[in-house]
Order: C-alpha cells, then structure tokens, then sequence
C-alpha cells in the first residue's frame, strides 16, 4: 500500500510540472459502506462541454497493485459532453479502505495534452451481521479446552472385552463334537430304516469321550429318531415336543405297549439332557443308542418279512 502512494507522488509531481490541466476528473458513482468482498462500482468522469478534449486514455494501474483490492472489470464510455469510466471493485479488508487514484492522458483538439489525477477515496469496508456472530478473538480460539477423548477410551475397552468374550466362546465350542446336528437324509437310494441305521453307526463312529459332547450326541440321536419316524409314519415329528411326540406315539401304537414306555421313557430322558442340561447315567448313551437301534432294524425286518408274504 505504501508503495502504491509512493508512486502517487511522484505521478503527481510529475503532473505539477505538465501543460497544465485543463479538465477535471469528477467521481459521480462512489458508496460510503461496502461488504467485505461485495461487489461496488466506481464511475469517474470528464466534462467535456466545451468540446475542447479529443481523446482520453485512462489508466487503473494503481487498483491492480493493490493486493487487497481486485479489479473485476473496467470499462470506458464517451459521447460529444463527457468522458466516462467504470470500474468494478471487491475488496477483502475491512475497517476504512483508501482507494488509489485513477490518473488520466487528456489530447486536446489543439493538440496539447494534459494529465490529470482523480482524488483519493475512502470506503468503508465491514462484515455481515450474522458474520460477526460467529467471529471471536484468536485467544479464546487458542484456550478452547483439548476435546475429551474418555468416550473413545471406554468404546476401545468395551470392544476388546466382547472380543475377548467371543474368542473365549469360539474355543469352547471347538471342544464340542463337531458332528453335524441335523445330518440331511437322502431317500434317493435307500429307504428310511437304511438311513438311520448308517447315520447311527456314523454316530457311533465319530463319538468323542467328553462330558462337553453329551448335549451334540443326544441331540445327533434324537434327530435321527425322529427323522425315521417322520419319513416312516408321516407325522412331524422333528417339529413336535417331548409331550407332543409321545401323545403321537399313543395314538398310532408303532409297537407294543411295553416297547412304548421305554420309547417314552428314553425319549424324555434325552429331551432333558438336551434342553435341561442335564447329565445322563453311566452308559446311557450306548443304551439309549442301541435300543433305538434295534427298534430301527426290528421295524424293518418286519417290514421285510410282510413285502416277502405279500410276493407269496
């Protein structure tokens, strides 16, 4: 800016020792307030009424030296009685703004030519209402307290405790049978008694001695129980309760009465290690695995015997 008023002077001493000036410039367009990087115009203006001037060359070096100030457009009008120029400004400072002059080369019809320079304006440059609002002091920026981060800490925490939870889980489970709990029949082939009794000696094949693979086993044989009697008898029996199961079996007398009560009996004891939790009596498992079993291989010898008569 210094260096802008600097070549003021001397531009304007310049003018001192010129022909002499014979036409003012007059400033017709000019606001006292503007916004910060508003857009404003400028118009200056040279009376030519006498019609002694020929031509008017303008210059606006001085706005573009100006850092603060930038020069969006300019423009030039004349008729036969003035000479005009417009200027459009923005300017991103605020407080009381010094315009720089606008200096001009005057050709007179005689042929002299002249320099004239416009006075020097002030505008006052200030900021929106809801712009201050939100302004405050570097200070208060500086000595704002650092952010809290404790949340993020106890997010962390809470993350790594149920990763730790699962691990622990995933572990526990390993240690259990790996058999599948509901083996898919394939009836393509072979009937439902052939099915269940290769699925029972699976069973028996991949049965691991721990405490932790009682609930997997029971479960395993009670699927493959109430597979067979579904696909045998045609009832839902994989879908059904204990009690439901056993009021079925009543109904349509599979096999004798006392063969049923074991059936019952059995089938309640594994419904209660299964969802119970409950723990099972030495040898249980081989007992309850053999009479299902063996009820399995009777039902189809019968069956056998019956198609064999029915051949006869």
């Amino acid at each position: 800016m210094m260096l802008g008023v600097f070549r003021v002077l001397i531009f304007l001493s310049a003018c001192f020792f010129a022909l002499g000036s014979t036409a003012q410039i007059k400033i017709v367009e000019n606001p006292d307030t503007v916004l910060i990087a508003d857009h404003f115009q400028l118009t200056y203006e040279i009376d030519n009424k006498d019609r002694r001037i020929e031509s008017v060359q303008w210059n606006t070096d001085f706005f573009v030296e100006d850092e603060d100030i930038v020069l969006i457009e300019s423009s030039a009008s004349e008729d036969e009685l003035k000479f005009r120029k417009t200027l459009t400004l923005a300017i991103f400072d605020t407080g009381l703004v010094n315009l720089p002059v606008v200096a001009t080369e005057t050709v007179l019809v005689d042929g002299q030519i002249s320099m004239q320079v416009s006075d020097e304006l002030r505008v006052r440059i200030v900021l929106p209402k809801d712009l201050k609002g939100e302004l405050q002091p570097i200070k208060d920026i500086i000595e704002d307290p650092a952010p809290s981060f404790l949340w993020l800490y106890f997010t962390i925490a809470l993350l790594v405790l149920l990763l730790l939870v699962l691990i622990w889980l995933v572990v526990r489970r390993r240690k259990k049978s790996q058999l599948p709990l509901e083996p898919k029949p394939d009836y393509s082939a072979i009937n439902p008694e052939e099915w269940a009794i290769r699925q029972i000696q699976e069973l028996r094949k991949n049965t691991v001695d721990d405490p932790e693979d009682e609930e997997a086993y029971f479960t395993r044989l009670s699927y493959i129980f109430r597979n067979w009697m579904k696909n045998r008898f045609g009832f839902k029996a994989i879908e059904m309760t204990g009690s439901e199961l056993m009021e079925e079996l009543d109904e349509r007398e599979i096999c004798d009465p006392t063969t049923l009560l074991d059936i019952k009996s059995m089938i309640g004891k594994i419904e209660q290690i299964k969802y119970a939790k409950g723990k099972p009596d030495e040898g249980f498992r081989e007992l309850s695995t053999s009479y299902i079993e063996s009820l399995i291989i009777k039902h189809k010898q019968e069956l056998e015997n019956q198609k064999e008569g029915e051949d006869v």
